[in-house]
Formats: C-alpha cells, sequence, structure tokens
C-alpha cells in the first residue's frame, strides 16, 4: 500500500497511444468516412512519417494462420458505425485524460464489440511486447518482463505487492501486468501506464482479490500512500488484525473493500507473520538495550520494508 510510480513505463506507454494508438483510431474513423480500406484513406496516407512507420508494421503482424492485424481494422470499421468509431476515439483521449488527472471515478462507456476486442485481444494481447512496433517507433523492444522490471527500478527497494503488502511480486510466476480498472470494463485503457500496475497474484484474483470489480469512488498507489492512510488494530486474544479506512476518506474506504483486505487481514495466516516479525522486533529492541530514539526509528524503518502497512 506504498506510494509508487511508473515513470520509465509510462515515457514507453505514452509514446505507444500518442504515436500509434491515437493515430490508428483516427485512421479507422478516416476509413469509415471515406468508406475505404484502411490502407487507402486519407488519414493514412498523411500520417507523421514514424506513425505511419509503426501502423505499416502493425498491419503486416499475423495473428492466425488467415489473419492479419489489417484485416482485423478492416473488419473493425465495416462492422462499427461511424458514430460510434468516433465516440470510441474521443472516449480514448477522455479516459485517460481523467487518470492523468489523479481520479479513478471513470465514466464507463459502451465499446463497440469489434473496438473491444481490438484493444484487448491484439493491442494489449498480442501485440503490447511486438518488437516490430517498437522498433518501428525507433524504441528499444519492450516487453512484459521490461514493465516489471522498470517498475521495480523506478519503486526500489519494493518487492511486496503495491495493493496488498500481503504477498510478493519478485516471484516471476505472479508477474502479471494488473489492470487497476479492469480491462473487460474499461478496454482503451487496456495500456494505460496509469492503470496498469507489478501486483501479487491474490490482488487479481476474483473472490480473494480485486479481479474485475469497480468501485464507485476509490484511490490507488499510484496516488496516495495508502498504507499511512489506514487505520490497523490487533486484537491478540483473537489472533485476529483489523483494518479501516479513516472516517470521512471514502477513496481509501473503496480501495480497502475494492482489494478485500479487510477480509484478507483477518485471517490466521497473516496473523501468525504479523505476530512473528512483532516479537521479534520485541525482542531486537530489547536484547540491544535502552535505544535512542533515533536508533529506534532508524531499526523501525529498516523492518517496514518486510511488511510496510503492518509495522504498528
Amino acid at each position: 500500500m506504498r506510494k509508487v510510480t511508473n515513470t520509465l513505463n509510462s515515457k514507453a506507454l505514452r509514446e505507444l497511444a500518442s504515436l500509434f494508438v491515437s493515430p490508428l483510431l483516427n485512421v479507422l474513423v478516416s476509413a469509415k468516412e471515406e468508406k475505404c480500406s484502411v490502407r487507402s484513406c486519407v488519414s493514412f496516407s498523411s500520417l507523421p512519417p514514424i506513425s505511419k512507420k509503426a501502423i505499416t508494421a502493425a498491419f503486416s503482424i499475423k495473428l492466425s494462420k488467415t489473419e492479419n492485424f489489417e484485416q482485423v481494422c478492416n473488419e473493425a470499421v465495416n462492422a462499427t458505425p461511424l458514430k460510434a468509431l468516433k465516440k470510441s476515439r474521443d472516449d480514448f483521449h477522455a479516459q485517460a485524460k481523467i487518470l492523468a488527472s489523479g481520479s479513478y471515478e471513470v465514466p464507463q462507456v459502451v465499446v463497440p464489440a469489434k473496438i473491444k476486442k481490438l484493444f484487448n485481444t491484439y493491442l494489449y494481447g498480442k501485440l503490447f511486447d511486438n518488437t516490430q512496433i517498437w522498433t518501428a517507433l525507433g524504441h528499444q523492444p519492450f516487453t512484459r518482463k521490461n514493465f516489471h522490471e522498470n517498475f521495480k527500478v523506478d519503486n526500489s527497494p519494493l518487492y511486496v505487492c503495491p495493493y496488498c503488502d500481503l504477498d510478493t511480486i519478485n516471484s516471476t510466476g505472479t508477474h502479471i501486468i494488473e489492470h487497476f480498472l479492469p480491462k473487460s470494463k474499461f478496454p482503451l485503457l487496456a495500456l494505460d501506464p496509469n492503470n496498469l500496475f507489478t501486483a501479487c497474484q491474490g490482488c487479481n484474483t476474483p473472490g480473494g482479490g480485486k479481479g474485475v470489480k469497480v468501485a464507485l469512488n476509490v484511490t490507488s498507489p499510484y496516488v496516495h500512500e495508502i498504507g499511512h492512510l489506514v487505520q490497523f488494530q490487533f486484537e491478540a486474544a483473537k489472533k485476529k488484525l483489523i483494518i479501516t479506512a479513516p472516517p470521512g476518506n471514502p477513496q481509501v474506504e473503496g480501495f480497502i473493500n475494492l482489494l478485500s483486505l479487510p477480509v484478507r487481514y483477518s485471517t490466521g495466516d497473516t496473523w501468525s507473520f504479523f505476530d512473528a516479525r512483532r516479537n521479534a522486533l520485541i525482542e531486537t529492541v530489547q536484547g540491544r538495550g535502552e535505544l535512542t530514539d533515533k536508533e529506534l526509528l532508524a531499526y523501525v524503518k529498516i523492518s517496514r520494508w518486510e511488511f510496510p502497512s503492518l509495522m504498528l
């Protein structure tokens, strides 16, 4: 629940949005208006050189034995009304602007089926880390592995999940790019850096974590140091931890409920880990005799990296 940044990834993904995704949406609209293929429309022919190079490279990418990306784009144009194409293009920019402002109260909009598939299945699912596109943009190859490495560099020495502080994000087996606003409901934000996190598996699963849930009032670790805002209590007799939002802060309350943190922190396993760390801290301090305030604060600061939100 520590406040994090996504600076390195944001630079790359904003270039992708401005030089590739946004021009591509303009091409789709232009092709619909002119009733022609995406490669034949005026908007494509008048693209800036770098954007034209990237989109041309993308058009040639084989997505299956019988289909390439250019065909997918033409299908989206043919199947989607002009008004809906224009609205999706405008919504793409409007939703990104809301996230950039630090707000996650993004109105959910209707996205045409072919445009939703274009973003989720192809742009995010198959082309996100495509070397041909990144090379055409004059960028070093960018992969999901790079995303996680960059996230850790930006937030070093973070190694616990920024959502929950309950699990590690070091295991390569749990390295998924997590969408804070689920791409199933917000496909136009599928590649937005303000919507993408390195998080643990538990926070991204239905039931136990966030899954595809959405909260009306919510903040994120890109905006607040949530671990400093929540309130913890522990009941030793019941071997239970209690986590609550401060009064009058619905965004923090929305966050901890979205991630099911009150339930996840109340488990016996969480109590056992917390209690072991608490006793270790007590024993270490007692063993060293009387500490100065400076020495005690230094020890607590180091210890917080092992379980940040539970250093009560």
